[in-house]
């Protein structure tokens, strides 16, 4: 696993066998105030073991929420920022994050200009459009 801290932004490899349900907190590694990336982007061009899913405590959704909405958001590597997106969205759909730090986290995205990291918010709106059908009622015949 790599774990990227907004202090130390090169990746560090830690070995860690994770189980299932069982928190891990990584508190040597991290400056009290830093917030934590785990499985950042090199473990998606480097490492064939797999691309895990990573719902952060409170507080670290905090802190990336804080830089991202700042006008440092690129100390984030964009595939990182990608992954933040994607996972906060899937934990919101599951029922497993609070909305409003799915929405604080991708507010950054007004300043943002790289596809790669606006493409899970793409598949995200393409996902809810669903919801928001409109009744046959709506709908108005256009005559000819």
């Amino acid at each position: 696993m790599s774990i990227v801290t907004e202090t130390h932004l090169k990746n560090i490899s830690i070995d860690v066998w994770l189980v299932p349900h069982i928190s891990h907190i990584i508190t040597d590694l991290k400056n009290e105030n830093d917030f934590v990336l785990v499985n950042s982007q090199s473990e998606f061009i480097y490492n064939t073991i797999g691309c895990y899913r990573v719902n952060y405590d409170a507080k670290n959704w905090n802190r990336l929420t804080h830089c991202l909405n700042s006008k440092f958001f690129g100390k984030i590597h964009v595939l990182d920022r990608a992954k933040i997106i994607d996972d906060a969205f899937h934990f919101l759909m599951t029922g497993r994050l609070n909305s409003t730090v799915f929405v604080d986290i991708s507010h950054y995205l007004w300043q943002d200009t790289d596809y790669i990291a606006w493409y899970p918010m793409f598949k995200n709106l393409e996902y809810i459009s669903g919801f928001f059908a409109y009744p046959e009622s709506a709908y108005s015949p256009i005559k000819v």
